[in-house]
């Protein structure tokens, strides 16, 4: 039996009458492409999201449903300026048996349990360690990494969001950087004899590490001489997963 998993960007379900209410008394979705659930599609019409702290554009996706449904990931939460209190991870052992339907309807956001194990090696301690160290130093995390050491960090983002805060700190400061250890070091390097970049503690992904300048540069030159060997997948599975990515591309776009 094949089971298909699709990952699924931020986007939201409208009602009719929100519809009407956002786009006029004769609003209808309009069908930008489809999407592999039979009869849902990504739409031409989009939102502006407004959090306590900023904001998100999104898709909507169709047609209307019976609820109003907006659906982002825990950064967008917090980009938004949705707190850990609004929200609630669901429990989903036990064939779903434990899922706490009521606390889940009453939270702002709701959160399928995850993680990264990359940045789950980070924690609260390793902050407190440095800041005692270096008082005067500044920790900046992956957003992936726990809500506790995101709240006790003194920013937290993307990677781009850390390569910016690093290259737009000020001269003779010293930053500890709670994310992939190669980052680090490379940004390390890049700053070296400006300011102080160090690891919040060593924390290496050995699949990143796989990729490398000199298998990047064989790959493209044997596509340019026609002599790779292109791996085949099978179309019934080639295609659910391809309306997959569309799917989260759409929805981001």
């Amino acid at each position: 039996m094949k089971i298909m998993v699709e990952t699924s960007a931020r986007h939201l379900h409208v009602t009719d009458a929100d519809l009407k209410a956002l786009f006029g008394e004769n609003a209808v979705l309009s069908n930008k492409k489809d999407l592999s659930q039979p009869g849902q599609f990504a739409t031409n019409e989009k939102v502006e999201v407004i959090g306590p702290k900023g904001s998100l554009v999104m898709s909507i996706l169709g047609p209307t449903r019976p609820e109003t449904q907006v659906e982002v990931a825990l950064t967008d939460a917090r980009k938004l300026g949705i707190t850990g209190r609004d929200t609630h991870i669901l429990d989903v052992r036990k064939t779903g048996e434990a899922v706490d339907l009521e606390a889940a309807d009453k939270a702002a956001l709701v959160l399928w349990p995850g993680l990264c194990a990359i940045h789950a090696r980070f924690h609260p301690e390793q902050i407190e360690a440095v800041r005692k160290a270096d008082p005067s130093c500044k920790v900046i995390v992956h957003p992936e990494c726990s809500p506790e050491v995101v709240r006790a960090a003194d920013g937290a983002g993307s990677t781009t969001y850390i390569i910016e805060y690093v290259r737009n700190a000020p001269d003779g400061a010293h930053i500890y950087v709670g994310t992939e250890i190669n980052l680090v070091e490379r940004l390390a390097r890049e700053q070296e004899g400006r300011i102080r970049v160090e690891a919040l503690r060593s924390s290496a992904c050995s699949n990143m590490a796989k990729i490398t300048p000199e298998k990047l540069r064989d790959t493209l030159e044997g596509i340019v001489a026609g002599n790779t060997d292109p791996i085949t997948v099978p179309s019934e599975d080639s295609a659910p997963a391809k309306a997959s990515l569309e799917r989260m591309l759409e929805a981001c776009a």
